[in-house]
């Protein structure tokens, strides 16, 4: 009977795993393909918010450059990847929460469209394009 429940579990693991996958491949993200290593650091690219929505709505930077995100708002933001409660990972990005003044960099190391948002405020949004 336990070998059962334990069948049972990966399999609905394994159903789980699949079904997120094709979400989020299927949705306007690219998502992260493979992360590789930057031979050199590229420029800082300033992704700001302020006045309820992020500057540039359409950021495009390239592989390696870096982008801080400023809160200049004095609503607290909670930054996330993905549309909205369907997040991505992407190598050295996690969630970050920003009060006014607030801000965090991240290095652009895999290409693709991402979609940025503000997960307490979802309708404060941009896309990051890397090259």
């Amino acid at each position: 009977m336990k070998k059962r429940y334990i069948l049972i579990l990966a399999v609905a693991f394994i159903g789980i795993a699949t079904a997120t996958a094709f979400v989020v491949s299927s949705g306007k993200d690219q998502g992260p393909q493979a992360a590789t290593a930057c031979p050199a650091i590229g420029k800082t690219r300033l992704l700001a918010i302020q006045g309820g929505s992020f500057g540039p709505g359409v950021l495009t930077v390239k592989r390696c450059d870096r982008i801080r995100v400023v809160n200049k708002d004095h609503a607290a933001r909670l930054i996330a990847l993905g549309e909205h409660d369907n997040h991505i990972d992407y190598p050295g990005f996690e969630e970050q929460a920003l009060g006014n003044g607030d801000s965090f960099t991240f290095t652009a190391n895999v290409a693709g469209r991402f979609h940025m948002h503000d997960h307490v405020h979802d309708d404060v949004e941009a896309d990051i394009i890397i090259e």
